[in-house]
């Protein structure tokens, strides 16, 4: 293997622990803040197309997440009746997604029906916190150091801000 190659595969393997890192911290500061339903309802867009099938995923989209209660927008009231018949199979399927207890029931709307957006949909899912608190000099030492194993800077630094209101926030509590 070529030295060139070798630092590829090394930079590859890297972002991919990287991205683990992030994900498991992200994880873990969704369930410490109470904000698990973003991270179930993130996972359900990310299966979207698997868990409604080529035909019905164009139709239909998850508008909502809130204590076990996933609602589904549909485009015409004639797919809402329809999925309805198929509300236990549903959960099942996003029992494997979610784990057991997180959708607990499915509630069809039909409404105004606009492409799926993630960023949408995950914004009127669950408000987000009110104005960040502006970190001390100790929480951005902190999140620097939790930071300083990140490789690439932009993702070091965006992680750091996010890490540091974090921590102004906990210390705010």
């Amino acid at each position: 293997m070529s030295n060139e190659a070798r630092a590829r595969l090394e930079q590859a393997l890297l972002k991919e622990r990287d991205q683990e890192a992030i994900d498991q911290i992200l994880t873990r500061f969704l369930a410490q803040h109470h904000y698990q339903d973003i991270l179930h309802l993130s996972l359900i867009l990310k299966h979207w197309q698997t868990l409604m099938g080529a035909s019905l995923a164009p139709k239909t989209r998850p508008s909502g997440l809130a204590k076990g209660r996933l609602t589904i927008l549909t485009a015409d009231p004639a797919y809402a009746a329809h999925l309805s018949y198929y509300e236990a199979e549903l959960l099942q399927l996003l029992t494997g997604i979610c784990g057991p207890g997180v959708v607990k029931a499915v509630k069809f709307t039909t409404g105004a029906f606009t492409p799926l957006d993630p960023k949408t949909v995950l914004a009127k899912a669950v408000p987000l916190p009110g104005p960040a608190l502006r970190p001390g000099k100790q929480q951005q030492a902190q999140a620097a150091a939790a930071a300083e194993p990140i490789a690439d800077a932009r993702l070091r630094k965006r992680f750091q801000r996010a890490m540091a209101q974090a921590l102004a926030k906990q210390g705010a509590t």
